[in-house]
């Protein structure tokens, strides 16, 4: 039987506009001054920015019209988790759910993968 170690739960988010040179790593994002905020994974920044008290609720009036800014923003996922002693396996897959559009992937600090085009991947993580 497969064990899983599940990634939802309370992650930091990162984020800023896409103006200038973009963090290309852990230790750039960390002296970026981006804003950090709670999020939720699985969720929503829209949601996350709501319940940090950056933006009001998105459902009524002209509220929607505010995130629209935040399409030209660059957003940063942030977790630490333990993977227990014997878990890496020959089969072992990193799953990635609900990635709109593209991702840079780092695992302790160091780059995984890049994800291109996509919604659901599934990814062996001894072939990178």
């Amino acid at each position: 039987m497969s064990e899983i170690i599940s990634l939802n739960g309370e992650w930091s988010l990162a984020f800023a506009p896409e103006i200038g040179v973009m963090p290309r790593d852990t230790d750039e994002l960390s002296k970026s001054g981006f804003r950090v905020i709670p999020a939720k994974v699985p969720g929503n920044v829209e949601l996350d920015l709501i319940n940090a008290g950056i933006e009001d609720n998105l459902y009524f009036g002209l509220s929607p019209l505010n995130f629209r800014k935040y399409e030209f923003h660059a957003w940063y996922f942030e977790r630490d988790f333990i993977i227990p002693e014997g878990f890496l396996q020959e089969e072992t897959l990193l799953r990635l759910d609900g990635i709109d559009t593209f991702a840079d992937v780092f695992i302790n600090g160091v780059f995984f993968l890049q994800y291109n085009w996509g919604y659901v991947g599934k990814f062996n993580f001894k072939s990178h």
